[in-house]
């Protein structure tokens, strides 16, 4: 019988091998999540450090030491916006998140890492369904934000107002920061835990949450709507067979995101 991940799946199918050996060439449940907190953990360091070396090309060391050990987060969260230091820390740490990711893939030697994380083509009627339910839930999210100001973050025009450099925004926001959440929760989290006692569902869910909850930028309303979209891309993963569905439509998000709020500003699309 046709299940629904064959039927809306368009993904290659893997080469056919017993489950348990298939099964032994993936880090196991409590290995994935172990490996999960220190890539957390390096991520966050590489972050922190992209923050401060970006912080030294435009300020003097004591400068730097006074806005980041001085205890102040007002006076750290404005030199973030006037100093455009969120695109350096976005781009540093997913690139080294991403690369941490890939070289302990390959530490199993198992799986390539073309199959480990699902990175294969869908058809072009997959790609139509799951664009369609990306904007029905966008359009659902937009719908909530526009009920309650509660739901409204001034983060992203905050980030776009004071950048000075838009295209490496873009780059490390739109893109790179996408890649590296997607490799991370839809890719590496996904495939070790979907075995587990979670499921696929269960890993979907949780995966979600988790997702939501590292956005610490926002308020707590901001993050349940963040929840919506990580069911959208965990689904999406799941149902297509491939990791590459979830990275197209986040960077897509993220992207669209930067351009509707450089055009609520008024700043004009100017390289």
């Amino acid at each position: 019988m046709t299940n629904l991940t064959d039927f809306v799946s368009g993904a290659e199918e893997q080469p056919s091998e017993p489950h348990s050996i298939f099964h032994s060439r993936i880090w196991t449940p409590w290995l994935t999540i172990l490996w999960a907190g220190i890539i957390f953990f390096l991520f966050s360091i590489s972050q922190l450090i992209g923050t401060i070396v970006a912080a030294l090309r435009v300020m003097e060391p004591s400068q730097v030491k006074e806005i980041f050990l001085g205890g102040d987060e007002t006076q750290l969260e404005r030199a973030l916006y006037e100093l455009d230091l969120l695109w350096p820390a976005a781009m540093t740490s997913a690139v080294i998140g991403t690369l941490l990711i890939l070289l302990i893939i390959r530490m199993k030697k198992g799986l390539s890492i073309r199959d480990y994380l699902n990175l294969r083509g869908v058809k072009p009627a997959v790609w139509g369904m799951w664009i369609g339910i990306t904007i029905l839930v966008g359009a659902a999210i937009e719908y909530m934000v526009a009920l309650d100001p509660e739901f409204q973050t001034p983060f992203m025009k905050d980030v776009v107002e004071n950048t000075g450099n838009l295209p490496m925004l873009v780059i490390a926001v739109g893109i790179l920061a996408p890649i590296f959440e997607e490799v991370f929760f839809r890719g590496f989290v996904f495939k070790g835990l979907e075995r587990s006692f979670l499921g696929a569902h269960g890993t979907i869910w949780l995966t979600s949450i988790v997702f939501a909850l590292i956005h610490l930028q926002y308020s707590w309303q901001v993050m349940l709507l963040i929840i919506p979209m990580g069911l959208l891309l965990g689904y999406s993963r799941h149902y297509s067979g491939s990791l590459i569905v979830p990275i197209v439509i986040h960077v897509a998000n993220n992207t669209v995101a930067i351009f509707l709020t450089l055009n609520e500003i008024h700043k004009g699309v100017s390289f």
